[in-house]
């Protein structure tokens, strides 16, 4: 079917560039079926055919962009679509989610195919231009806008992107902006209490999009590895914390050992 809907368009348009999101959905899909693992490999298998047919042995084919959050490798043996080049969000030289994160705060060194780690979600002045372009929409944005942009902090700015830190979420600041825009629009009297707006505004938008089924298939699989790796997180966040506040008390900050944070994770302990 593929084959003939690419004959189609190439004898229309031309040569094309295929973009493929959320590439790994389906892959995910099936690894967490209720299915024989003959059928899963089996269902795999197609998948695997169907993304050869798409980016390898397609002769109309002049790019492909593959987008998703899960590597999966769609090669085997040399096989398949084997000529993929991976851009990764996190920096080659710290391609595992614990150095990442701890090591978020360092500069990036901005080479290679890692320069365009910066290129995933927004950043600060990229969410202040989107709010000051929304007032065109909605003018009464203008009047609050330090407080919104403080409400948009406090709520979306909390992603480690590779080495960068307070990157947002583009889908959450958009919901945002967008659900906000639309009430005050509605509620043009005076005695509106924007601020109690703003902060019915802010919610979880992203985090309902998803399902969380993979992740928690793999903390369930490796429990001690997860509870070691979100006590030095949590570690490392409290002596960030603490930095910060001595910072601005211009005071030296206190000793912290390193056991100083317990987690009860006891759902992770048993079964």
């Amino acid at each position: 079917m593929f084959e003939a809907l690419s004959d189609f368009v190439a004898h229309t348009y031309g040569r094309y560039i295929l973009l493929i999101d959320e590439y790994d959905i389906p892959f995910i899909t099936v690894h967490l079926a209720n299915w024989s693992k003959e059928d899963k490999q089996a269902a795999q298998d197609i998948l695997k055919l169907m993304f050869q047919t798409m980016l390898k042995d397609n002769k109309y084919l002049i790019k492909g962009l593959l987008l998703g959050v899960f590597e999966i490798p769609l090669t085997e043996m040399g096989s398949g679509a084997n000529n993929i080049k991976d851009i990764r969000m996190v920096p080659a030289e710290v391609n595992d989610i614990e150095s990442s994160i701890l090591s978020a705060d360092q500069p990036h060194t901005g080479s290679g195919i890692d320069a365009l780690t910066d290129s995933f979600w927004f950043n600060a002045k990229e969410v202040e231009l989107m709010l000051e372009n929304s007032i065109g929409w909605c003018p009464r944005i203008a009047r609050h806008k330090p407080f919104i942009m403080d409400e948009i902090r406090s709520w979306y700015n909390g992603y480690f992107i590779g080495r960068f830190r307070g990157k947002y979420n583009p889908w959450s600041v958009s919901s945002f902006i967008e659900e906000l825009c639309i009430v005050l629009n509605q509620s043009q009297s005076r005695r509106t209490n924007i601020k109690r707006i703003v902060q019915t505004a802010a919610r979880s938008y992203w985090v309902t999009t998803g399902t969380t089924g993979l992740i928690e298939a793999q903390i369930d699989r490796h429990r001690a590895q997860f509870t070691e790796l979100a006590q030095k997180l949590l570690r490392n966040y409290e002596l960030t914390k603490l930095n910060e506040d001595a910072d601005k008390t211009m005071c030296e900050p206190p000793h912290v050992p390193l056991n100083s944070t317990q987690l009860n994770l006891i759902s992770l302990d048993q079964d």
